[in-house]
């Protein structure tokens, strides 16, 4: 594939972290996004900048920038979301990694402080920032179990825009990048890494994240979507490196059967008998086996912490300081 160079990559120092962003057609919003990223307060690391083959004037506005931390080619063809995301992985230097797109902006602090508690936390490879959780007091570092228990019992901890994960680069391009099946792949690299490593919440906002119509993250909230997140969810289950006994795998395929009964119940009164039954069959499940049949709770459960008794390690937060 031939690219269209703005700078090459032996142009730049060895940074600390790697800003990616991605841009098709994103004319409108693009020149805030990379001036949000200059504006940093943090300023060693390096913007990779991959247009898809936009149609409008995107390129010519990227070209306008000369900062040498800037590193932009335009795709020979058109490659879709993740095939181009994945250029980026594999290009980038930096010792973390973060996608902020052409329509996202990076607050000026942003950098600062997700390097600061990736220092603080080297056992977590991915930072998830959040808006504010009634039953957590972050920043905190889970487990795939206690992660599991909030994915099908409570309030998800893993659902976050993409502009919100913060990944050290050696896990992410150890893991081969982003899946390419999924339209949603940014959530299974969150499942994927969530099944093997602790994760850290902290927060936010250091990013923000913008809804376009068309986007990935809009388009998958119709009944496609929510068979792929299904599918998403089973591969999680599944993930052949989830270190768990055999008492343990069966706890957490409980938790998945009634985690499907809860969503599949909600979902139900969204659609028409036609829809529904169309969705099932995408996701590969059978309305009886997940509807009508109700699982009970696994005796081994810990409810989530209620606002009165939030789940807290700040005693280990304050201890690395």
């Amino acid at each position: 594939m031939e690219n269209t160079h703005l700078n090459k990559p032996e142009s730049l120092n060895k940074p600390l972290v790697t800003v990616a962003m991605v841009t098709y057609n994103s004319a409108a919003y693009v020149e805030a996004a990379i001036n949000s990223i200059l504006a940093s307060s943090y300023t060693n690391f390096e913007l990779l900048i991959a247009d898809d083959q936009s149609t409008d004037n995107t390129w010519d506005l990227i070209i306008k920038y000369q900062d040498t931390r800037i590193k932009a080619w335009r795709n020979g063809t058109n490659l879709g979301e993740y095939k181009n995301r994945n250029e980026c992985i594999k290009l980038a230097k930096g010792e973390y990694f973060i996608f902020i797109d052409g329509d996202d902006i990076l607050f000026e602090h942003g950098l600062s402080n997700y390097v600061y508690y990736a220092e603080k936390y080297p056992e977590a490879p991915l930072i998830i920032q959040k808006g504010y959780t009634n039953n957590v007091i972050f920043p905190i570092v889970l487990t795939a179990r206690k992660i599991f228990e909030f994915e099908f019992f409570g309030n998800s901890l893993l659902t976050s825009s993409f502009v919100s994960n913060f990944f050290r680069t050696n896990i992410l391009k150890d893991e081969g990048g982003l899946s390419e099946i999924y339209r949603a792949g940014d959530n299974y690299i969150r499942y994927r890494l969530a099944s093997k490593y602790p994760i850290l919440f902290i927060s936010g906002w250091n990013s923000w994240h913008r809804e376009t119509p068309g986007q990935a993250s809009v388009v998958i909230r119709n009944g496609v979507g929510l068979a792929e997140h299904f599918k998403l969810v089973k591969e999680y289950i599944k993930l052949k490196s989830i270190p768990l006994s055999l008492n343990e795998s069966n706890y957490i395929l409980n938790l998945y059967r009634y985690y499907l009964t809860r969503i599949l119940i909600k979902n139900r009164l969204k659609f028409n008998n036609k829809a529904f039954k169309k969705i099932i069959a995408i996701a590969e499940f059978s309305i009886n086996d997940y509807v009508f049949t109700k699982p009970k709770k696994p005796v081994n459960y810990t409810p989530n912490y209620s606002p009165g008794q939030p789940l807290s390690k700040l005693y280990d937060y304050h201890n690395r300081l």
